[in-house]
């Protein structure tokens, strides 16, 4: 079992919103400094997922120190709102959200997988965020995340011509499986799908 190696961003407004989404997202790269960090547990490792999304957040007030990968973050707000959205939007987004890293163990390079058994040694870890943060709805970025993800917890429902996903754990966790937002796949096309799924989710209830 790994143990929960970067604490999960949680937005400002998360807490007030009726309804809670956690974004999931796969691994942490990083470069020589962070990871001599992440071996010799510097304490600043801990933040680092939190920092990530600060980041992002710094650049969308100030236009200041864009970074490729942030295109990523503005990319899924767009889509999962149906529309290119300004920046205080953007900002506003993310502020009434959770995003947290599921595998606990970083890789050296943006295009290098995680090893099967840190996916597996990373659930309990997830499971544990996920009680904490007690979200109505966790999406999961790419296939890749979710095709090494382990399923023992995963169930489904249908009722009607509805169908939920979900994650059995202290409670039930609905789920829902997008293409990774940095992903050509992942595009206006899918915004309907999204809050088709997510009035679903609400429609269901405590029927989950």
């Amino acid at each position: 079992m790994l143990p929960i190696r970067f604490k999960p961003f949680i937005g400002k407004n998360f807490q007030t919103q009726e309804f809670k989404i956690l974004i999931l997202g796969e691994s942490h790269y990083f470069c020589d400094k962070d990871y001599s960090d992440y071996l010799n547990e510097e304490k600043r490792i801990k933040s680092i997922t939190i920092e990530v999304v600060n980041r992002f957040l710094d650049f969308k007030k100030t236009g200041d120190n864009s970074e490729k990968w942030m295109k990523t973050y503005t990319s899924f707000s767009n889509v999962f709102n149906g529309k290119r959205q300004s920046n205080p939007e953007t900002i506003d987004f993310w502020e009434s959200c959770s995003f947290y890293n599921y595998v606990q163990a970083p890789t050296k390079g943006t295009r290098i997988s995680p090893k099967k058994e840190e996916f597996d040694l990373s659930f309990n870890a997830f499971k544990h965020v996920v009680e904490e943060i007690n979200p109505n709805l966790i999406f999961f970025w790419g296939h890749r995340l979710w095709d090494n993800f382990p399923k023992e917890n995963y169930r489904s429902i249908t009722k009607g011509a509805d169908k939920i996903h979900f994650l059995t754990l202290n409670s039930n966790f609905p789920i829902m499986v997008v293409p990774h937002p940095s992903s050509s796949k992942f595009n206006y096309g899918i915004t309907e799908e999204i809050k088709n799924y997510i009035n679903t989710v609400k429609n269901f209830g405590n029927n989950v």
